[in-house]
């Protein structure tokens, strides 16, 4: 009985202690020879001894097991939780046979606190479900949904009992239920984590956009034993897109009528977009002018000043400006004006959106403007004669190489003096003068 490691305690028919196992000592805190033959009362207080003595002779009476859980402090200080069982033992001795109690005594302590961890962390997870924004579900191996969490209810107001099994289907929106029956089947033939949306009618009487993810749980053979998923509200998330899209597609819209080249770039510089016109005018696919594929169509002599003004605006956030020559889908070349803006929101850096604007007309005729100017003076100083332009008020304005020579002015000599301190006789100057225009002596 020593060898036993639950205390044992055995009490003849008046409640003495008769035999008590060294584990029993232990738990009493004394040695056995100090408990045999003496009862309760010699150790405990009064009203506790009481209660045991009165447990104990109901036991001897009536025969009936009796079995308690209770809370004790041991002799060591320590509060243990203790399975107490009870029963009365009939030993034949001659011709009459002895009763005594025998008592064995169950260290549960730790039983008691891990049941109550569990339960701890079972109202936990429970609480975690309850509360969750989305709604945990399983399924057999099969696709029968087992349970669903309460918040399901919540959304389309079927009962936890309308929707076990295939039930839930009945809340799916009609054009919406083929494809889902589908998806769920496929990932039920082959095990593949389930991830699809669709619109569920929920109690209000709307259709909201939900998504709903599973994944199976299987065995150490492979075998699927079990889906769990969770079901969640998707529908802001998904009407915000819509309304993205649908702006990005006006502003795709917008970008490809307008009459310059458009272009969108991301933060890092990697353009994300380039209007029609741009495709257009330089032969390139979408594929091929984003992220940085727009540098090859611009000449190769102006290509790298583009770049390094274009890397020096993205690192300091500012705005850039360019003017370098396009390559056409022809071949040919165009001048074009490249403004980039940085765009922000709640202060943080966007990307740029800018738009490249041809100008070779206007380069052309600037082109042409500056060759005939050159031509004009060309000849104005080609002249053996002083040629001179004045204002209305005499002053003079211009004054060939020949004229600052008879004058005595110095190339690049400042123009200062009026028209009649340098012809002579003021008769002279009155009649210069007296013309509505500027003159050309």
């Amino acid at each position: 009985m020593d060898g036993i490691t639950e205390p044992v305690i055995v009490k003849d028919d008046r409640l003495r202690f008769v035999f008590v196992n060294s584990a029993g000592c232990e738990l009493l805190g004394r040695r056995c020879d100090e408990l045999l033959g003496r009862t309760d009362h010699d150790f405990l207080p009064t009203a506790e001894a009481d209660r045991i003595v009165s447990i104990d002779g109901a036991v001897l009476s009536t025969g009936e097991e009796h079995r308690v859980e209770e809370e004790t402090t041991t002799a060591d200080g320590a509060t243990r939780t203790l399975l107490i069982k009870k029963r009365c033992v009939c030993i034949p001795a001659g011709r009459s046979e002895g009763k005594f109690l025998l008592s064995v005594i169950e260290d549960i302590t730790e039983l008691r606190r891990a049941e109550e961890t569990l339960r701890a962390r079972e109202d936990h997870y429970r609480s975690l479900i309850d509360l969750h924004p989305q709604v945990p579900w399983t399924a057999d191996p099969m696709g029968a949904v087992l349970d669903v969490g309460p918040r399901w209810s919540e959304f389309t107001g079927l009962s936890e009992e309308e929707t076990l099994g295939s039930g839930w289907a009945k809340a799916v929106h009609p054009q919406d239920a083929a494809m889902v029956h589908q998806q769920w089947q496929r990932s039920l033939l082959g095990g593949d984590p389930l991830n699809i949306e669709y619109r569920l009618l929920t109690a209000t009487g709307h259709y909201l956009w939900f998504r709903a993810r599973a994944i199976a749980k299987r065995d150490a053979a492979g075998e699927i034993v079990r889906w769990y998923g969770v079901l969640e509200d998707v529908d802001e998330r998904r009407r915000a897109t819509e309304a993205l899209r649908e702006s990005e597609a006006r502003f795709r819209a917008i970008a490809d009528d307008a009459p310059v080249m458009i272009w969108v770039a991301d933060p890092s510089g990697d353009t994300s977009f380039f209007s029609r016109l741009w495709l257009e005018t330089t032969g390139q696919s979408e594929a091929e002018a984003l992220g940085f594929g727009w540098v090859d169509v611009i000449h190769p002599d102006d290509r790298e000043k583009v770049q390094e003004a274009f890397f020096n605006a993205t690192a300091g956030k500012a705005p850039v400006r360019s003017e370098y020559r396009l390559r056409r889908a022809d071949g040919s070349w165009a001048w074009v004006i490249d403004v980039g803006q940085p765009r922000f929101s709640d202060g943080a850096f966007l990307g740029y959106v800018g738009s490249v604007l041809d100008i070779t007309e206007r380069r052309a005729a600037e082109l042409a403007q500056q060759e005939s100017q050159a031509f004009i003076r060309s000849i104005f100083d080609s002249s053996p004669d002083c040629v001179r332009v004045l204002d209305l008020e005499g002053r003079p304005l211009l004054m060939n190489k020949a004229g600052r020579r008879i004058f005595g002015l110095a190339e690049g000599a400042p123009l200062t003096k009026t028209t009649w301190d340098v012809i002579g006789k003021d008769a002279d100057a009155q009649k210069v003068l007296g013309c509505s225009d500027n003159l050309i002596i």
